[in-house]
């Protein structure tokens, strides 16, 4: 199965994703401030790192450090068990942004004010034929 499948089977089709995680994905660069964004996503939307991993080095490309940056994130995230707030996620379950808290407290703390996006999918980034490029390459090298 590909990394984008495993995803999918527990947060839903990759073209309902809120844009920005499609932005950061795929086309942007792998440095400390996307990677804490990427790590925050698959950390709220409970992903196991492994296939958090594999699936950033599926659509991004660029596997420097990636696995270093988001276990060093998951790692500051899983410290506290009793910290409200850490960190600022998209949740696909709750489909608005919510709260990392650490596992005590529970994760379904919703952002306040409530912000809901009004568009999902590749058609709301700014690169919809190239992303969907890169998701059709990524399915068809699977054997």
């Amino acid at each position: 199965m590909d990394p984008l499948a495993v995803v999918e089977a527990q947060l839903g089709s990759v073209y309902n994703c809120p844009p920005y995680v499609l932005r950061l994905m795929f086309m942007l660069e792998p440095n400390p401030r996307v990677m804490k964004k990427v790590a925050a996503f698959m950390y709220g939307n409970n992903l196991k790192l492994s296939d958090a991993v594999a699936c950033y080095k599926a659509c991004n490309g660029r596997h420097q450090a990636v696995l270093k940056l988001l276990r060093a994130w998951n790692d500051v995230w899983d410290r506290d068990v009793n910290q409200r707030h850490k960190e600022q996620y998209y949740s696909m379950l709750l489909k608005c942004f919510a709260w990392i808290n650490g596992k005590a407290l529970g994760q379904y703390a919703v952002v306040k004010p409530v912000v809901l996006l009004s568009k999902y999918g590749l058609d709301a980034t700014r690169y919809p034929v190239r992303i969907r490029r890169m998701i059709e390459s990524i399915r068809s090298s699977v054997v």
